[in-house]
C-alpha cells in the first residue's frame, strides 16, 4: 500500500473514532454547516450561479469573440472570458463551474484549463464587501483589492505553467448539456457537502486544541480553521482585531482553504487537473495577495477603538483608495494593451508567412 493510501486510511480511522467518541460535536457542527449552506449560501449563490451558467451557454463564445484578448496575457483561451467575468463577480463556485464548462467543449489544453481555474476562482465581492465588511468595518475593500491583485499577478507569473497536453476526450464533462437550473443545483449540492464536511473537521480541531493545548495562542486554531474552511475561519480571524491578521485573512480568501479547493477540484479533476497543481498555484496567489495587503496596511496596529482607519505616518489609505484603484486599473490596462499588440503583431506575421507559402 502506498504512503498516500496509508495516510488516507489513517485519517478515516481517526475520523471514525472521533465521530464515535464525541458524536455530539460532529452532529452540532454538521447542523451548523447545513444552516450556513441553506440559510446563507444557497439563497445568495444559486440565482447567480444559474444566471452565469445560462450566460455562458447562450453567449459565451460571442463574448469571447469580442473580449477574448483579455485572456491572452494569462495564457488562457479566449472562450474563457465569460468564466473570468462571472467568476470575478460571483466568486469561486461560478468560476469553477464555468471553467469546467469551457473545458468540456474539448477546445483547450490541460494547461489552459488549469490556468483558467487559477484565474477565475476568486473571492466574490459579496463576501468581502458584505460579510467581511460587517465583521471588520473598512476592511472589505482593502482585502478584496489585495486579493484580486494577488490573483492577477500570480496568474501572470504562471501564464506558461501546465503544459499543452490536450484534455482527454474521455474526461469531457457532458453536464453542460443539462438545463442551467439543473447544473446550478448540482453545483450547490457540491458546495453543501464540502461546507458540512469542513465544519465538522473544524469543530473537532477546536475540540482537540482545547483538550490538549488549553493555553494555545488563539491565532493558531483560527488560522488552521481558515485553512480548512475559508468563510468561517476568516470571520474567526476578524475577531482577533490585530493588523497583522489582515494579511492572513487576505491569504485565506485568495487561497480559498481546503473546502473551496475541494469544491473547485470536484469540477476540474475530470479534466486531469491535479490537486497539488491547483492548490500550489492558488497558494502562490495567496502569498502575493498577503504581501500586497501588508503593504497597504503597513503592519499598523488596528484596535477596536480605532478600527475605521489604517494610518501609516498620518496617511489614511481609505481616503486615497479611489486613486489607488485608478492607478492599478490603469497599469493593468496598459499591460493588457501591450500584450494584445504583441499578440496581434505575431498573428499578422504568421498570416503573412502563410500567404507567402
Amino acid at each position: 500500500m502506498s504512503i498516500g493510501k496509508l495516510m488516507r486510511a489513517a485519517a478515516l480511522c481517526v475520523g471514525i473514532a472521533l465521530l464515535t467518541l464525541a458524536p455530539g460535536i460532529g452532529a452540532g457542527a454538521a447542523r451548523a454547516g447545513l444552516e450556513t449552506w441553506a440559510g446563507a449560501l444557497m439563497p445568495s449563490l444559486f440565482p447567480y450561479c444559474f444566471m452565469a451558467i445560462a450566460l455562458q451557454q447562450t453567449a459565451g463564445y460571442t463574448i469571447g469573440a469580442h473580449l477574448g484578448w483579455l485572456m491572452r496575457p494569462f495564457g488562457c483561451p479566449a472562450e474563457g472570458v465569460g468564466a473570468f467575468i462571472c467568476g470575478w463577480l460571483g466568486g469561486n463556485l461560478a468560476g469553477a463551474k464555468l471553467t469546467a464548462m469551457c473545458a468540456g467543449e474539448g477546445r483547450m489544453s490541460r494547461g489552459q484549463c488549469l490556468r483558467l481555474g487559477w484565474l477565475c476562482t476568486v473571492c466574490s465581492p459579496a463576501f468581502a464587501l458584505g460579510v467581511l465588511e460587517s465583521a471588520w468595518p473598512r476592511c472589505g475593500w482593502v482585502l478584496l483589492i489585495s486579493s484580486w491583485l494577488g490573483t492577477l499577478l500570480g496568474s501572470l507569473i504562471l501564464r506558461r505553467a501546465g503544459g499543452d497536453e490536450p484534455v482527454n476526450a474521455n474526461h469531457i464533462d457532458q453536464g453542460d448539456a443539462l438545463m442551467p437550473a439543473a447544473e446550478a443545483a448540482r453545483a450547490m449540492l457540491t458546495v453543501g457537502c464540502y461546507v458540512v464536511l469542513m465544519s465538522v473537521l473544524s469543530a473537532y480541531m477546536y475540540w482537540a486544541a482545547l483538550l490538549f493545548m488549553p493555553e494555545i495562542d488563539p491565532i493558531i486554531p483560527a488560522a488552521l480553521h481558515a485553512g480548512l474552511e475559508m468563510a468561517g475561519g476568516s470571520l474567526t480571524l476578524c475577531e482577533l482585531r490585530e493588523a497583522f491578521v489582515l494579511p492572513l485573512i487576505c491569504f485565506a480568501i485568495t487561497f480559498g482553504g481546503l473546502s473551496i479547493s475541494m469544491q473547485v477540484l470536484a469540477f476540474l479533476r475530470p479534466f486531469g487537473i491535479s490537486a497539488w497543481a491547483y492548490m500550489g498555484g492558488k497558494a502562490l496567489q495567496g502569498v502575493l495577495a498577503a504581501l500586497i495587503c501588508a503593504l497597504f496596511t503597513r503592519g499598523e496596529a488596528v484596535t477596536a477603538s480605532a478600527i475605521n482607519t489604517y494610518s501609516a505616518g498620518g496617511f489614511d489609505i481609505m481616503s486615497a483608495l479611489p486613486a489607488i484603484i485608478a492607478v492599478i486599473l490603469g497599469a493593468i490596462a496598459l499591460l493588457l494593451n501591450k500584450r494584445y499588440i504583441e499578440y496581434e503583431n505575431a498573428d499578422d506575421a504568421e498570416r503573412a508567412r502563410a500567404n507567402a507559402h
